[in-house]
């Protein structure tokens, strides 16, 4: 039988892994429609740019070159880093709590 804290362990390492990789493809995503001509009233894009917002106000205009922010390029190495260094040690750990190994 599984341990339940490697259960809870694992549950909230695949939340928060979820979690980052749907900002990382929500900003991806976002980013290359921001290069297009789209409609900005578009209720789709708003609601991208709202859940966005708060990652990317920090860095808003501060990685600017000509007409080319680099900002969302630095949140999303930062989420795949955070994917790399805190999500992945943290299932492993879940999966070896659960399994009792």
């Amino acid at each position: 039988m599984p341990n339940p804290l490697g259960l809870i362990v694992l549950a909230l390492a695949e939340l928060l892994d979820f979690t980052l990789l749907f900002y990382l493809v929500l900003i991806f995503g976002w980013s290359l429609l921001s290069m297009f001509s789209v409609d900005q009233r578009h209720p789709l894009l708003k609601l991208a740019g709202t859940l966005v917002a708060p990652l990317l106000r920090p860095l808003r205009g501060k990685l600017v070159a000509g007409q080319i922010d680099f900002g969302p390029m630095v949140v999303m190495i930062v989420l795949l880093l955070a994917r790399l260094l805190i999500a992945a040690p943290l299932l492993d750990l879940g999966a070896r709590l659960a399994l009792g190994a």
